[in-house]
């Protein structure tokens, strides 16, 4: 069976209403809830292929079923080899999914059989219909910006660092607070004609991968060279086992060297990594690198970095500092009254200011928070009322968000107990450097000087419930 799947094209206006119908208001609120990248939905809900893993927790999330709509036919003429039982029980057999979902790519099957990929492997076709060229990529991340809000000055210093030679930009957040739409509203706003744009989610690696600094290298090097269309080149001049020296020549020697213009790299949810401590000090270390050779190096001067990452995952990786400190950092600010009132007026909800202080005083200027109960109170899914009411609790329509939350925390009893003080405190507690800090990468507080109090209060509400008990 192929590893990937499609939509067929007589369901995609299904699967677009299924996205409304499950209250998600833009594709950037399924990704934010799957943990996937936005242009993986987008692939998606427009009939392009995505991994089979990927299909089905979509499939899954959004209450569809994978056996209908997925493009069985085209799979059969495009799998590589599949018997004429497994062809007949594609659909049905599931157990057969699961498995051949757990097998490893074409790339660690040869590493794990002593295979050489870079003879073995088909260099002419991948180079003739690779997976997802440069220029695609703009068209893959084509995003709806009707409902955007900026949310100034961000946007603007995003867009002077990108443009500048050998700039690393660094966009970190907690989830929710719209990372992924930002990326592409600055790729919207970037001269095509001047820049080769691609963008890699260090989701699609496996742990096999991401667990084995060479392995990440070679799959990182592959990955981009497959996207700029030169897999070839990567297969003759590729040298493996110098570790990150063999990254560094290759990028500088030669993929650098053959474009003919700068490249924009956005290299997304590298949080990925941060629980392979010692892999990602190594890798991530690369681009410290290239950033500082740019001030003297014009060939690593054509390289303008973004990178995106979630400060959830410092927690499970028990980091208490940044992973990566150089380049521009953004750090994504709540929406502002105002900037709550545009968004509402893009929904035409009628919801004038006070109203929506009223949800404000409840989840601050969250966007997705925001987003939410707007969008759910514009489609008279509930009543302000209702939404005042339920919110805080499981039956609202923050019932899986908080849900998320409270499993981060039972899985580290410090940090409970230091929530429940939180909650619990009529004003600031100090509860000690990491454990203020951890709480804060989660999203759950904010800092007032030396301590922290709960960051909105839904979390108040919560938390003051479910951990009392």
């Amino acid at each position: 069976m192929a590893r990937s799947l499609k939509v067929k094209s007589e369901y995609i206006p299904r699967v677009k209403q299924a996205v409304r119908r499950n209250g998600y208001a833009t594709q950037q609120l399924l990704a934010e809830e799957l943990g996937f990248a936005k242009s993986t939905i987008s692939l998606f809900l427009n009939g392009k292929p995505i991994s089979n893993l990927n299909f089905f927790e979509i499939c899954q999330s959004l209450g569809l079923d994978y056996r209908e709509i997925a493009d069985w036919d085209e799979l059969e003429e495009t799998a590589a080899a599949t018997s004429e039982d497994e062809g007949e029980n594609r659909a049905a057999d599931f157990s057969k999914y699961v498995e051949r979902l757990s097998n490893p790519n074409f790339f660690e099957i040869c590493q794990s059989l002593g295979l050489d990929y870079r003879e073995i492997a088909d260099w002419d076709e991948l180079e003739e219909t690779p997976a997802a060229t440069s220029e695609d990529e703009g068209e893959n991340r084509a995003a709806d910006f009707s409902k955007y809000v900026e949310r100034p000055p961000v946007e603007q210093l995003c867009l002077e660092t990108v443009r500048q030679a050998g700039s690393l930009l660094r966009i970190k957040s907690a989830k929710g607070m719209g990372k992924t739409l930002l990326v592409d509203r600055i790729l919207s706003q970037v001269d095509k004609r001047q820049y080769k744009t691609v963008s890699l989610s260090f989701l699609q690696a496996s742990k096999g991968i991401i667990g084995d600094l060479d392995r990440l290298l070679s799959w990182f090097a592959l990955i981009i060279s497959k996207k700029l269309g030169l897999a070839a080149l990567f297969q003759e001049k590729w040298q493996e086992g110098l570790g990150l020296y063999s990254c560094t020549a290759y990028f500088e020697d030669h993929l650098l060297k053959k474009l003919d213009k700068p490249l924009i790299l956005v290299l997304e949810e590298i949080d990925s990594l941060f629980a392979y401590t010692s892999v990602a000090d190594d890798f991530l270390s690369l681009f410290r690198l290239w950033h500082e050779e740019a001030k003297n190096n014009n060939t690593w001067q054509k390289l303008h970095l973004i990178i995106t990452y979630s400060t959830e995952n410092y927690v499970p990786a028990d980091l208490n500092k940044s992973p990566v400190n150089v380049g521009t950092e953004i750090l994504l600010p709540d929406f502002t009254l105002e900037q709550v009132l545009i968004l509402a007026n893009k929904y035409q909800a009628n919801l004038g200011k006070d109203e929506l202080q009223k949800i404000i005083n409840l989840v601050g200027g969250h966007p997705y928070l925001i987003q939410k109960a707007i969008y759910a109170i514009s489609q008279k899914q509930l009543s302000l009322a209702d939404f005042l009411e339920t919110a805080a609790t499981e039956e609202g329509i923050y019932g899986d968000h908080l849900r998320g939350h409270l499993l981060n925390l039972q899985e580290h009893p410090n940090l409970a107990a230091g929530m429940k003080k939180v909650v619990e405190s009529s004003s600031p507690v100090d509860l000690g450097a990491t454990i203020n800090w951890q709480l804060h990468s989660l999203g759950l507080v904010t800092f007032v000087q030396n301590a922290v109090q709960p960051r909105y209060p839904l979390y108040s509400d919560y938390f003051r419930y479910r951990l009392s008990s």
